[in-house]
């Protein structure tokens, strides 16, 4: 291992532009065991925060809600899902898997829909309720930024507009790279194509290598405390 990074920071330079970071938003990564919060404002993150529910949470409650297995819920959640109930057909229907000693069956895809809004809706009024508690609320002109494997369901952006009451995005990484990039084109992938552009700056910089193994720990430290400071 050659270095530690923050992972809001590595996210920001795949996703973030300098102009948002400047004007103030709010980075929001739907992880599958947690979201991470961080609010960058003229040029630094000012604001960091961790909320244990994630996809994995939603899973869970589609497996509760419909009676499936945790794999054909992720299967179902990945196909059918939509953050925003009300982008979904009241009179769509889809098909649940089969359960031993069963046939398939049918359900309402507003029902699958209903489970994913209820837990997101609530995920995000923590998040904002922190943001507000931390005085950002009303501060933020570049909206919320939302990156994580739980920016893909549908609807989300829309849903993250209602709840916040600011402009809201998907981040996708597409600052700073070349090449395939189609391939990482995704909010998943803020994290990973983020760090490997910190790599990038680092080597660039000369700094990515340490004398001791003293500077290689506490160095990344120093660093997220000069991003805040």
């Amino acid at each position: 291992m050659a270095d530690v990074v923050l992972e809001p920071l590595a996210a920001s330079l795949a996703v973030l532009a300098e102009e948002e970071k400047e004007l103030g938003c709010t980075l929001v990564e739907l992880g599958g065991g947690s979201t991470n919060v961080s609010v960058f404002r003229d040029g630094k993150i000012r604001f960091l925060w961790s909320c244990p529910f994630g996809g994995a949470r939603v899973t869970s409650d589609i497996v509760q809600g419909l009676q499936v297995t945790q794999a054909d819920a992720e299967r179902l959640k990945e196909r059918w899902g939509v953050a925003y109930e009300p982008l979904v057909d009241p009179n769509e229907t889809i098909e649940l898997p089969a359960m031993p000693g069963q046939s398939a069956r049918g359900a309402k895809r507003e029902l699958l829909a209903h489970i994913i809004h209820q837990r997101l809706d609530e995920i995000f009024g923590l998040v904002h309720g922190q943001i507000a508690t931390a005085g950002y609320a009303v501060r933020l002109p570049a909206g919320v930024i939302l990156t994580g494997g739980g920016a893909h369901l549908a609807g989300v952006v829309e849903l993250a507009r209602e709840v916040f009451a600011m402009p809201a995005r998907a981040g996708e990484p597409n600052r700073g790279i070349t090449g395939l990039v189609d391939s990482v084109q995704a909010p998943r992938y803020a994290v990973p194509v983020g760090l490997a552009l910190y790599a990038a700056r680092q080597r660039v910089h000369g700094t990515a290598e340490r004398d001791t193994a003293v500077d290689r720990l506490f160095a990344p430290v120093r660093r997220w405390l000069q991003d805040f400071f």
